[in-house]
């Protein structure tokens, strides 16, 4: 499960349950380090924090699977603690911030630039997305790894999603799909490296986003052999690879 978020708003003290959350049992406290809850918090109910120290969390499954701790929240004195069934309508997960010439700047500022960078920052896991705008319009975007690498990378025509490239953590290129002005997708490529060489094991081609050819395999019944697969009618017709 996704860790919990302890937080104090307005003098109180709440526990935030994790983005998902749908599977979890309750929630258990640890004070400096310790666990002082013997028995998961149910969402609603309501704990004394036993005086001044740094607190944690963990949320448990009815799995018995546990997350990770939540960051810590460090407070003076005893205080009750309130376990929410979800998060509260102030509160959000990520935020932005923008980027001109390297130098964090406002949105309004950014968007009037020739170029400008938007980061999304996860409360938790920090820097998720990173993108790039020219006048206000994107151009590209990363989706980044919990290693800060972009393993996601999407490119636009105008605005509109073109193409988007999968990218091992390692930084291999496993695939590629283009899309139409419209949104649909028109060709996805998948990539293997071959004694170093990087070649097409799979070349799918659409028609309002409905696969009409097929050149290579994809290992399962329909298109198990490699060869050129067209779409005639509802079946699909093999011949040899030239």
């Amino acid at each position: 499960p996704d860790r919990p978020y302890l937080r104090e708003v307005d003098g109180k003290l709440e526990l935030i349950p994790g983005e998902n959350h749908w599977e979890t049992l309750g929630y258990l406290i640890y004070k400096n380090g310790s666990r002082i809850t013997e028995k998961p918090l149910l969402p609603g109910s309501v704990f004394t924090l036993p005086g001044e120290g740094t607190y944690t969390a963990v949320a448990e499954e009815n799995s018995d699977l546990h997350s990770e701790q939540s960051l810590p929240l460090t407070i003076g004195k005893s205080d009750r603690l309130f376990i929410r069934f979800d998060k509260p309508g102030d509160f959000q997960w990520t935020s932005e911030r923008w980027f001109v010439e390297n130098r964090e700047t406002d949105k309004t500022k950014a968007l009037l630039s020739e170029t400008a960078v938007r980061e999304i920052v996860h409360l938790i896991d920090g820097v998720i997305h990173r993108e790039w705008y020219t006048w206000g319009q994107i151009q590209k975007r990363h989706d980044l790894n919990p290693e800060g690498k972009a393993i996601r990378r999407l490119f636009y025509t105008q605005g509109v999603l073109s193409r988007r490239d999968y990218v091992t953590r390692d930084g291999v290129h496993i695939s590629t799909e283009l899309f139409d002005k419209d949104g649909y997708i028109t060709e996805s490529v998948r990539y293997k490296y071959i004694d170093g060489v990087k070649k097409e094991i799979g070349h799918w081609w659409f028609e309002k986003g409905m696969p009409v050819k097929l050149i290579g395999s994809e290992g399962h019944t329909l298109v198990s052999f490699p060869g050129i697969y067209i779409k005639e009618g509802d079946s699909w017709v093999w011949s040899k690879m030239p």
